[in-house]
């Protein structure tokens, strides 16, 4: 067939009819990695799984992109229709694509990440294929940047709900300048997919913001204290800070847009 001298309708028409199924279509997803934080320490918003695959394990509030939706438009409606929570904000993080990563087929997601003030999500209640919602408290070490592999243990824990954890491998490699970053599920216990993987990832990267962005004033009111600024950073740092270091971290942030108050 000669497609080169076609209108690009006549081209549009005869791919439809002839190449559409050429190539095998994967699935689309996106995920909700919703942080707040309750004192110094930073907790995760997962949804307990009704359904297989992985039911009753906790994942992160999520599920397949409609064809007539775009990502951002799924993500929050499958958070609605899981959790009851809406006008949460919230940015792409990553996008996870690892051939097995589901067992039921090909699914590609997208990782969202939003950082909010605790209180917001109080109201949020188990719906659809969520059979129960909760805010898990994360216990991550630091892990430093260094060539080579380091074996790093995650925890998330509930008073009520138990305790989830993951064992993981992260490779730091050089690509010219760059570093590359890579993570690897050795073992994990009640964390559905590959969300272990996505947390670690979206810890690691908030610890890295911190220094250069003012991300961590997400976590409070639109009035707070001294003291909710200390352990929103400290929440992120995982470590105890000095005034003298959150006054620093900061001074490198724009804070227009926020009002502190010290007590």
């Amino acid at each position: 067939m000669d497609t080169e001298n076609m209108t690009e309708q006549q081209f549009i028409e005869w791919y439809q009819a002839h190449e559409k199924g050429k190539y095998e279509t994967p699935s689309m997803t996106t995920d909700m990695i919703i942080l707040a934080n309750k004192e110094e320490k930073l907790q995760l918003l997962l949804i307990q799984r009704k359904q297989h695959p992985f039911k009753n394990s906790w994942a992160f509030p999520g599920g397949f992109v409609d064809m007539d939706e775009d990502l951002d438009t799924g993500a929050a409606r499958e958070l609605r229709e899981e959790t009851g929570l809406e006008n949460v904000y919230a940015t792409q993080l990553y996008t996870w694509s690892d051939v097995e990563r589901d067992p039921r087929m090909r699914v590609i997601s997208t990782s969202y990440l939003a950082l909010v003030e605790r209180d917001a999500l109080l109201t949020a209640k188990a719906a659809d294929d969520a059979a129960d919602v909760a805010l898990f408290t994360i216990t991550l070490p630091l892990v430093k940047k260094q060539l080579g592999t380091q074996q790093v243990t995650l925890h998330l824990s509930h008073a009520e709900k138990g305790q989830l954890s993951a064992e993981l491998a992260i490779t730091y490699t050089q690509v010219g300048k760059q570093w590359h970053e890579e993570l690897t599920i050795l073992d994990k216990q009640g964390i559905a997919f590959d969300h272990a993987k996505a947390i670690v990832y979206a810890v690691l990267r908030l610890r890295e913001r911190i220094h250069y962005s003012p991300i961590a004033l997400e976590l409070l009111p639109q009035q707070f204290s001294f003291e909710q600024l200390k352990q929103a950073y400290e929440a992120i740092a995982y470590e105890q800070l000095a005034k003298p270091t959150v006054l620093q971290f900061v001074e490198k942030v724009a804070m227009d847009t926020y009002q502190a108050k010290q007590v």
